[in-house]
């Protein structure tokens, strides 16, 4: 909240941990409900792919969720919507 700065801010935080819901914005304009509940459902999934690559058959799960996180915020900065600016 204090990157956001209540609108004035430059959400850098929000773009580092929320990339995929961000990246919303580009459709809405803003952030709106879909990147709301996107936020909200993001980290009870990584948690559980990432304890779903303790397993020996899935070991190399937890790649797959660096590499979606990395690849949304090149997305995000590469494109970046400026009403976040």
């Amino acid at each position: 909240m204090l990157s956001g700065g209540v609108g004035h801010g430059n959400y850098l935080a929000a773009r580092l941990i929320f990339p995929g819901p961000m990246l919303t914005t580009h459709l809405f304009g803003q952030i709106s409900a879909p990147a709301l509940l996107l936020a909200v459902v993001q980290f009870p999934v990584y948690g559980f792919l990432f304890g779903a690559s303790c397993e020996p058959v899935r070991r190399k799960l937890w790649l797959v969720v660096i590499a979606y996180h990395a690849l949304m915020l090149a997305l995000l900065f590469i494109f970046p919507n400026l009403a976040f600016s």
